[in-house]
């Protein structure tokens, strides 16, 4: 079996660039978008899709220390890979086709936001997508990319709901009345999809 030590070097990588930019973001450090918000940079999706790949690599890293020479990855590890590296590639594009024109480029990646926004997600998509060898499923295993980004939803929603509109929208999707909202959730989901879709294809088995 192909040596899998790169692969955990760079998850191990992963989450350690997770660790410092949460903490950073946190208060260590003054620049970001998130700057003084403390713990409740955990309400955004970036935050939460980095932490989500954090956690993931982290596991994996040690997986693959540990077992990857003798064993095949394990169903439920290979899926939470793969939910991972789409939700934080969702970051990124969103970011790059949306933020970034907005917002301004430079903006966009200043101090820890470099890492949450490009840096995290193309080494995920690049180690999930590439390094890993093990034949992947498209259906149903691109399914399982859309959870992460689906309870964000669900999430959203019943804080809106809990605390009102003002407090509770910090995207401002409701603005845009209960149609917009829905449409807005509806691409989300459609994106992340497609972006599971294609960190599929380099791994896929037709059934």
């Amino acid at each position: 079996m192909k040596s899998r030590i790169p692969s955990a070097v760079l998850n191990l990588a992963i989450f350690a660039l997770v660790l410092v930019s949460f903490l950073y973001m946190l208060g260590l450090g003054q620049e970001g978008n998130y700057s003084g918000s403390g713990w409740r940079i955990q309400r955004f999706y970036t935050v939460l899709s980095n932490l989500l790949e954090g956690a993931v690599a982290a596991i994996l890293g040690v997986w693959l220390l540990a077992f990857g020479k003798d064993k095949p990855m394990p169903v439920w590890l290979r899926v939470l890979n793969l939910a991972a590296a789409a939700s934080v590639a969702l970051t990124f594009t969103v970011v790059m086709v949306w933020l970034g024109p907005i917002l301004g480029y430079a903006s966009m990646f200043v101090g820890a936001n470099l890492y949450f926004h490009m840096t995290v997600p193309l080494l995920a998509v690049f180690d999930c997508a590439v390094l890993h060898k093990e034949k992947i499923r498209l259906f149903p295993d691109s399914l399982f990319a859309v959870i992460p980004t689906a309870l964000y939803g669900v999430y959203y929603l019943i804080n809106i709901l809990a605390v009102g509109v003002k407090a509770g929208d910090w995207y401002m999707l409701v603005h845009g009345g209960v149609p917009g909202t829905l449409g807005i959730l509806a691409l989300m989901l459609t994106a992340v999809w497609g972006l599971g879709l294609l960190v599929c294809l380099p791994r896929l088995r037709r059934r």
